[in-house]
């Protein structure tokens, strides 16, 4: 394997000041090379960046306790990110607990910056057999890491692993998920992301009907404090011609998040789209909002299964707040389907999960046999 390393010891030695404080230069002239791998070395203070890009098929790994810092004051660009990666295949990040560090308080700052959601840490456009390890994602203007389209063609990303990622107080999403084929989110901590809406832990939500989610596995994940859900599933831009859903959420676990699992479809001229959300062994705790919360998503559409799964202390300063909060936002929706419970244990006050209401308290029509294993 041909490698380069790029010594920070010697880059922050530099004779010119200004070089000093700005590592843009180098990183991008090892990132462009024709290298098979880069090793970026640890100094003792961080690499102080612009937006960066990785153009070409490359090993990146960087040492253990390296820092790599947007400049403050710089990414004055809506669409301004730390790294991005558009159409690349063959590309792996060995994080090592490395850090990619931005200012989201900065960015909230109206006064200084054009408000903006999309000033992400990473960020991935239709790219294909990526690998993300072992990387800290902290404090980004917009999401820990973006999955987006590519061009032409808006081709979504395919082949990509994720894991044993932190992603830390985020603006708008530890992670946003476009359009993804074949996708695992493994071993991951999301956490504390506040600031803008929706403010999940993970979003998987289209912008187009031809975006997609086939073989999209979340796996052995944790979900703290996040101001929104632990995981979106938001397809109002999905219809009839979309290719089914297929996500699966699986052995994760999650407390102090706004609720667990939230799902919104869309009743449209182009019809609903279908596929499954499938949510199995895992334990939702200490929720602020209804556990399960559902929009538009009729009979025939997205199947929401939980299998194995345990809600413990939601709505803990709300005794009427239900276990699943349906909403059916105008007059000619149809009744949202009940998401189906597989030995689902609710731990709390039963009455909870006898209610299904709309957002505004009104009662929905109530389900057969919709309790399931409740325990108290």
């Amino acid at each position: 394997v041909r490698a380069l390393y790029v010594d920070a010891l010697e880059f922050a030695a530099a004779p010119d000041a200004a070089a000093a404080t700005n590592a843009t230069a180098v990183l991008q002239t090892a990132f462009d090379s024709d290298l098979e791998e880069v090793v970026v070395g640890k100094a003792g203070s961080p690499w102080i960046v612009d937006p960066l890009f990785i153009r070409r098929s490359k090993k990146v790994v960087f040492e253990p306790g390296v820092e790599l810092v947007a400049r403050r004051g710089a990414f004055r660009g809506k669409g301004d990110r730390l790294l991005t990666l558009v159409n690349v295949t063959n590309v792996t990040f060995v994080g090592n607990g490395a850090t990619l560090r931005m200012w989201a308080e900065d960015y909230a700052d109206p006064k200084a910056y054009e408000k903006s959601e999309h000033r992400h840490a990473l960020a991935l456009y239709g790219c294909a057999n990526v690998k993300v390890e072992g990387l800290n994602l902290v404090a980004s203007g917009g999401d820990g890491i973006y999955l987006g389209t590519g061009k032409p063609g808006d081709a979504p990303c395919r082949d990509i692993v994720i894991r044993s990622c932190v992603c830390d107080a985020n603006r708008r999403q530890g992670i946003s998920v476009i359009s993804a084929e074949n996708l695992l989110i493994e071993d991951c901590v999301l956490k504390n992301t506040h600031g803008t809406a929706p403010k999940d832990g993970i979003d998987f939500e289209p912008n187009k009907p031809f975006n997609r989610f086939v073989n999209c596995r979340v796996r052995n994940c944790t979900f703290e404090n996040n101001a929104g859900y632990s995981v979106e599933v938001a397809l109002q831009h999905s219809d009839a011609t979309t290719v089914p859903c297929d996500i699966v959420v699986e052995n994760c676990r999650a407390t102090g998040d706004l609720g667990a699992v939230k799902l919104r479809t869309r009743v449209g001229a182009g019809g609903k789209p279908t596929g499954r959300v499938l949510v199995r062994d895992c334990t939702f705790g200490r929720m602020g909002l209804a556990p399960v919360w559902t929009i538009q998503n009729p009979p025939d559409a997205i199947d929401l299964r939980f299998e194995h799964c345990t809600f413990d202390g939601f709505a803990p300063d709300d005794a009427q707040m239900p276990f699943v909060l349906q909403e059916a936002p105008f007059a000619a929706d149809p009744v949202p389907a009940k998401p189906e419970l597989v030995d689902v244990r609710v731990k709390g006050d039963g009455g909870h999960s006898e209610r299904i209401v709309d957002r505004f308290g009104d009662d929905l029509p109530v389900v057969p046999d919709f309790r399931a294993d409740i325990t108290s």
